[in-house]
């Protein structure tokens, strides 16, 4: 997945020109502020890298491309021209780097030289044992440790250790952070598409000396034969199913077979990770995956063939790839000899099975008694099991009346329509108490009865959520409620949208996101939705069970109804914000109105209500 890592940057002001101020070590310098200053800087004044950007062999774009730069860099500042170009120092190499992209580094204490460790929450390296352990927390409250592999001779044990975004490794000490030097974990930028020369006993071997226990004993064959067939390095897939799996005694990987995670999203891991038939399906097809979709330049997902690149886009863990790189260290510690004369493995075979169907869960949670019945506020597949890969015995129409069996796992109903028993998802009907009239409940408008039970005539929404019922946008659960106060998700809005557009679900393009389930019935709308570009995704997922906030609720409108205007101020706290401008416009064509304090709280979840009102403006 994409993770965008926050830098923290210190206060453009009272930073580095003019009059400088020695450090209390050797190589710090600081000044009130460099990027006022034209001309040669002191020796030991640094910077850093605030965004990628590209370092030139001159001070200008027509200069060449010496290499990218990434955020959290620190760099040693040589000078700066009137044209805003900083010449730098980055190792051995001198470069350029436009201005935008650099700031002052400076510490609270303007006598002590600190960087803020990378990425920014609470974590540092310790030597112990000759061997590098990567530390979250503080060294007074520590949470976690996992090994990153061999240390290097230049750090040593009693020290702690942070480092930036390009392992540069600093000394941390009371007296300031001093650079101590370089280093990466090799494995980290390991080729993928190389063969390993770990055997099938290795990995087999270390498994049983760390869980004996463990069901991956014995796959160290299955793990080569992947690499061969699929050119992924076998080593790493071990590593990463150790990793994901707990040594293959998860319980997604004891229930499902699934010993990588695949499809195991961080909003319920347990219940969106798919199922595979066998261990050894499992590490074909994710070998097969990641061989296609991370470490093919073609790939959709693609950022370089080893493991830093995919840990941009496939965990939200930032040290996912460290880990991983720090669990191959452990089965066989790097050695560049291994990778002398081996090529790129291609993919040689075939897509092979990928998951298979959940098996269904048809336990009744709840049962009904007799004459227990029903109504269809929506057209609704009638289904031979409880999910949406199962097959249809039919499509049943608005307003038939169903006799209700039960309720299953997840929503679904078990029900009767003449002869024949199925299923039902429960947004599409409602429930009915007995001696109600039918069909005028449940989103079905026309009879004396209020639509929903907690929707009383004086509530303020009622008209709204009213307006959106009779153009069969919305309706209730079947317990004949709407929940006007809940939190509306973003799949939830999007199925709204599509109903209010009219929007054809078919023909869509795959996803570029990675969260979504095939088998959810928000899936098409989701997919359209995306597709239109009413919505878009952040770290490469779309979040569908997440609720969705008040600026999210302006940006899909604002694309949705393509509104258009100016950006209003009407709001003292969105200035600044990512969805200022398409507040201002709701706001600006009537639409959206904020709080009595003047605020819009653009940062909040909108309700069921308030996302009904709005909607119920644009479709008149």
């Amino acid at each position: 997945m994409g993770i965008k890592r926050s830098l923290y940057v210190f206060s453009l002001s009272a930073l580095l020109a003019g009059a400088t101020i020695q450090g209390s070590f050797a190589g710090s310098v600081y000044a009130a502020d460099f990027r006022q200053t034209v001309g040669t800087f002191p020796a030991g004044t640094q910077g850093v890298i605030t965004d990628t950007v590209n370092f030139r062999s001159g001070p200008g774009t027509s200069y060449s491309v010496l290499s990218v730069l990434q955020p959290g860099m620190a760099v040693n500042v040589l000078s700066r021209n009137e044209q805003n170009w900083y010449q730098i120092q980055v190792g051995n190499q001198t470069g350029w780097v436009f201005g935008d992209y650099i700031a002052p580094k400076t510490p609270d204490d303007p006598n002590i030289f600190r960087i803020t460790p990378y990425p920014a929450e609470p974590n540092f390296y310790e030597v112990r044992d000759g061997a590098l352990y990567h530390v979250i927390g503080t060294p007074e409250a520590r949470s976690a440790s996992f090994y990153v592999g061999p240390a290097p001779a230049m750090l040593q044990p009693g020290n702690v250790y942070v480092r930036d975004a390009n392992y540069q490794f600093y000394r941390r000490a009371a007296d300031g952070d001093l650079l101590v030097g370089s280093y990466t974990p090799p494995y980290l930028t390991l080729d993928l598409r190389l063969p390993t020369r770990v055997q099938a006993a290795d990995i087999d071997n270390f498994i049983r000396s760390v869980r004996p226990s463990s069901p991956l004993i014995g796959k160290g064959q299955a793990f080569l034969d992947a690499q061969a067939k699929y050119g992924v390095n076998a080593h790493y897939l071990a590593a990463h199913a150790i990793l994901e799996s707990d040594y293959g005694e998860s319980m997604i990987a004891k229930d499902k077979n699934n010993i990588f995670g695949y499809m195991a999203y961080d909003s319920d891991p347990y219940g969106s990770a798919a199922y595979f038939a066998s261990i050894e399906d499992c590490i074909n097809f994710v070998a097969y995956f990641v061989a296609t979709q991370y470490l093919s330049p073609t790939g959709t997902w693609y950022e370089g063939s080893t493991l830093a690149g995919m840990n941009k886009h496939y965990a939200t863990d930032p040290y996912w790839s460290e880990k991983i790189a720090g669990i191959m260290a452990r089965i066989r510690p790097y050695n560049a000899n291994d990778y002398q004369g081996v090529s790129i493995l291609p993919v040689t075979a075939p897509k092979p099975p990928g998951p298979i169907p959940a098996p269904v869960n048809t336990t009744l949670t709840e049962t009904y008694p007799q004459g227990t019945t029903a109504v269809v506020t929506e057209d609704v597949n009638f289904r031979t099991l409880p999910s949406t890969s199962a097959g249809k015995y039919g499509v049943l129409p608005q307003g038939t009346t169903l006799n209700v069996l039960g309720k299953g796992i997840g929503n679904w109903y078990k029900v009767q329509s003449g002869s024949q028993t199925g299923w039902v998802y429960g947004d599409y009907i409602k429930l009915v108490e007995p001696g109600d009239p039918l069909p005028s409940r449940g989103g079905m408008p026309g009879g004396n009865q209020p639509l929903f039970a907690d929707i009383p005539a004086d509530r303020w929404s009622k008209p709204f959520i009213e307006a959106l019922v009779n153009k069969k946008i919305v309706s209730g659960y079947p317990d004949g409620t709407f929940k006007p106060t809940q939190n509306i998700t973003r799949e939830q809005s999007a199925k709204l949208l599509v109903k209010a557009l009219q929007l054809n679900t078919g023909n869509r393009p795959a996803p570029n996101v990675t969260d979504l389930d095939p088998n959810s019935i928000y899936y098409q709308d989701i997919v359209t939705v995306l597709a239109e570009g009413i919505f878009s995704g952040y770290d490469g997922k779309f979040h569908p069970g997440e609720s969705l906030t008040r600026g999210q609720m302006a940006s899909i409108l604002v694309k949705a109804f393509r509104l258009q205007g100016t950006g209003s101020d009407k709001f003292n706290d969105v200035k600044g914000h990512w969805a200022a401008n398409a507040i201002g416009i709701l706001a600006a064509n009537g639409i959206a109105s904020g709080y009595g304090d003047g605020t819009f709280r653009p940062d909040n979840p909108i309700t069921r209500e308030e996302f009904a009102a709005i909607l119920s403006k644009l479709v008149k």
